[in-house]
């Protein structure tokens, strides 16, 4: 089941700028990073998620997984604890270092963002 009645709001501003960038709104994070995000975006829409597009005051399941995953990512010690389709794997960790090198680094809170949304 995928719900969107996880309000926007209530995620911390790096997680909102991060699912901006998912959802191809934010646009001051130079080209790389535009081309990157929006690959990531279409990989994870060919693989069955949920995506919410630009301007949506709610959060998807799998978007919460993304950012969890990211997260993931950016920790030195990488242990993935959500699976998810291979193909997503290498847009995730070159997403992650972007975020790192913007000076986005997503909490470890976000860790657990996904894990009530697991993907099967």
């Amino acid at each position: 089941m995928n719900r969107s009645t996880l309000p926007l709001h209530r995620r911390t501003r790096t997680e909102r700028r991060v699912l901006a960038m998912l959802r191809g709104e934010e646009q001051r994070i130079g080209l790389a990073a535009i081309n990157s995000f929006a690959r990531l975006r279409r990989i994870a829409i060919e693989c069955g998620l949920r995506i919410q597009p630009p301007g949506a005051r709610y959060v998807s399941d799998d978007e919460l997984v993304l950012l969890a995953s990211l997260a993931d990512a950016q920790r030195i010690s990488s242990a993935p604890t959500i699976p998810l389709d291979e193909r997503l794997t290498a847009d995730i960790r070159s997403c992650a270092e972007l975020l790192i090198r913007n000076n986005l680094r997503l909490s470890p809170l976000t860790l657990y963002s996904g894990r009530g949304a697991r993907r099967s």
